[in-house]
């Protein structure tokens, strides 16, 4: 049975989810989106069921005469973008999910690439499939092998490849079980870059979940020992990233942001969630005007609405709205290296020094049961990214960010 939770549709498969389930949902998409002659696109991860379930839920969109255009394993900007640039109704991904591995996610977006989450989604798969009697055309599906270089062509194309090129960056950058380790190596050939390209895709049965440690503590190590520029690191789908330095140690979501924020105008507008830290919203918020989302519906109903130029949780899942209204972290990630290209020495100086007023000492670290322990305290909420956990309580958003030094969570209020 199809169940919502985070605002998404999960389960475990064959147990909690049926391809009998994931048909229906192809069905009903079929019925929403407009039925013969409308175009989806859809995309998966390396995790089997990922590949089993796209399957189903691709028949279940052609009983409806849906042409579906297919990319195989792709990662979730993909998605976004390719709605946008072919016109298409809707698409879909399923992957492992981050948060519990055992699990899938399935992601349902609608033109012009913005994803469905919440409310709307619980409309969809509330409503009875409606068969009309007569005779139905049955849709088609084409492989579209070539989306890998349209989309790293059109990411190329959006940031500034030259003063990158000119900046001579050493790389390191973990691929997470999805389809990066097929899209890295060409974008870092088209970019000139000092890359090492690590994938954990044998890893698959054997993760347990956000926060990605094994990765942290590789690309870490990698980057100390290579003293490479930076290291980042991806989830499978690609939607949010986590990039490390020797300086900093791993960025928080909010620290991302300001570096982002440094390619546009004082006064441009950003989109942040609830699980920004209220200090870092503070900031940029004399620079920047700050509007805030506090559930992820909002989120993307404020994106449509609001037109910032930048939106990004605090999960590390950034949108670039000039470019798509899906997450993409592979965009941000070239942002990044724009942003940094054309940087000076400040804004570094400024991340470590806010860094170090909001880190609380004389507490050590903490390890994940203590941590956990937190979240299940009255009153207190908790979200799991790939750099850590945070923990709201009182209305303040507390991170614990992993330290792989001293392998163990920082608090930063």
């Amino acid at each position: 049975m199809l169940r919502i939770e985070r605002e998404r549709l999960i389960g475990k498969p064959v147990d909690e989810v049926t391809l009998e389930d994931v048909t229906g949902l192809g069905a009903l998409l079929g019925d929403y989106f407009g039925g013969e002659r409308t175009l989806f696109v859809s995309g998966r991860d390396f995790y089997p069921a990922s590949r089993m379930f796209k399957r189903a839920l691709t028949a279940g969109l052609m009983s409806n005469g849906v042409e579906v255009l297919d990319f195989h394993e792709s990662i979730n900007g993909e998605i976004a973008f390719s709605i946008k640039r072919f016109g298409a109704r809707g698409g879909f991904s399923i992957v492992q999910d981050p948060y519990d591995p055992v699990r899938i996610m399935i992601r349902i977006f609608k033109a012009p690439g913005v994803e469905i989450v919440g409310g709307e989604l619980e409309k969809i798969i509330s409503k009875e499939r409606t068969i009309q009697a007569g005779e139905r055309k049955v849709g088609w599906v084409n492989y579209a092998e070539y989306i890998h270089k349209l989309y790293v062509s059109a990411l190329t194309s959006f940031v500034k490849t030259d003063v990158i090129i000119d900046e001579k960056l050493s790389i390191v950058a973990g691929s997470s079980r999805g389809a990066l380790d097929i899209i890295l190596p060409e974008l870092f050939t088209s970019i000139k870059t000092d890359s090492i390209v690590f994938s954990t895709r044998k890893m698959i049965e054997e993760r347990s979940g956000y926060p990605l440690i094994d990765e942290m503590l590789k690309t870490a190590k990698i980057v100390d020992a290579l003293n490479a520029h930076l290291g980042v690191i991806f989830n499978n789908d690609a939607s949010s990233l986590t990039v490390y330095t020797k300086r900093t140690g791993f960025l928080l979501p909010e620290e991302l942001g300001i570096i982002l924020l440094s390619r546009y105008r004082p006064g441009s507008k950003i989109l942040v969630d609830k699980w920004w830290n209220s200090k870092y919203v503070e900031e940029i918020g004399s620079n920047y005007h700050v509007v805030r989302a506090n559930g992820e519906e909002e989120f993307f109903m404020k994106l449509r609405r609001e037109q910032p130029v930048l939106a990004i949780n605090g999960k590390g899942e950034v949108v670039i709205p000039l470019f798509s209204l899906g997450y993409d972290g592979l965009l941000g990630f070239m942002a990044l290296l724009e942003a940094i290209s054309l940087s000076n020495k400040d804004l570094w100086d400024k991340i470590v020094e806010t860094r170090s007023k909001l880190a609380v000492e004389g507490f050590g670290c903490f390890d994940l049961e203590s941590i956990v322990g937190m979240c299940a305290e009255k009153g207190a909420s908790c979200v799991k990214f790939a750099g850590g956990i945070r923990v709201e309580r009182n209305n303040v958003v507390y991170t614990y960010l992993y330290d792989p030094s001293r392998n163990c969570y920082r608090e930063i209020a």
